[in-house]
């Protein structure tokens, strides 16, 4: 099949145009496990200790996941330190003492649809101490409030807050707690809103504004999923493109230049 050269134009202004019309390529899409351990300031299955009179130094739950693990049917990886911690603790970073904590995790990961986190509480309370703020490179924000018994809840049952919604937040691990009742791990999932999808999530940052006696969290995982597999580098495929239809171009006119000399 002969290409003319009004066929060639037309092709070459649709190659570029897909290239460089900001679209990017949808795939299945992934999860990203998010690490945070340079923060980590407590374990679960391991010896420790919530600054506060009266709290046991022990193990507070037993069997409590690490690594890589899959609960309530998403992928986390809950990355331990060389402290042996994997967790943090809204009361261990304020040492006991009253004031907001909070976390930031920084990562850059483009087309973030929907959040996953690992969120369970001591001294919890109805209301909201508690917040997810996530912030994306092209100017999105979102905050999630986290309310006690209903988004968020105490890791042992206990005399503080022990329900859950179990839609948007779920019970992904049982065991026993050191105080010898049941002891959980619950989940969050957050959706996002949809301008996210067309940017990079920059960061998600935790804020505590309890204190001991009243809710302090603790964060032991966090998973995002995006939209989109990769980003194509708009030059870089654009340049490809041009090179791909410089080759063709060549080709058929050298079939040409053959055609006429065979004539």
């Amino acid at each position: 099949m002969r290409m003319t050269r009004t066929k060639l134009v037309a092709v070459s202004a649709f190659m570029l145009t897909l290239l460089l019309g900001g679209n990017e390529q949808l795939s299945a899409g992934m999860f990203t496990q998010v690490d945070f351990s340079n923060q980590a300031n407590f374990t679960w299955g391991g010896t420790d200790w919530i600054p506060e009179p009266g709290e046991p130094v022990v193990v507070h739950l037993p069997g409590a996941p690490v690594g890589v693990t899959t609960l309530g049917g998403i992928p986390f990886n809950i990355i331990s330190n060389a402290n042996g911690k994997e967790a943090w603790a809204a009361g261990v970073a304020a040492a006991g003492l009253p004031g907001t904590q909070s976390i930031t995790m920084n990562m850059n990961v483009f087309g973030v649809t929907d959040v996953y986190t690992l969120i369970n509480t001591w001294w919890g309370q109805p209301g909201t101490y508690a917040s997810l703020v996530f912030t994306g490179t092209g100017g999105a924000s979102y905050t999630k409030d986290l309310y006690g018994d209903l988004d968020i809840r105490d890791y042992n049952q206990d005399g503080w807050v022990n329900s859950i919604n179990g839609t948007t937040t779920t019970e992904v691990f049982t065991g026993t707690s050191n105080w010898g009742a049941e002891g959980r791990l619950d989940m969050q999932h957050v959706i996002l809103p949809s301008e996210f999808a067309s940017q990079s999530l920059l960061s998600i940052e935790l804020v505590d504004v309890g204190q001991n006696g009243v809710q302090r969290t603790v964060l032991d995982g966090v998973t995002v999923y995006s939209n989109v597999q990769s980003v194509p580098e708009p030059t870089s495929m654009a340049l490809l493109g041009l090179a791909s239809l410089g080759g063709i171009g060549l080709r058929l006119r050298r079939k040409a230049q053959d055609a006429r000399t065979a004539a």
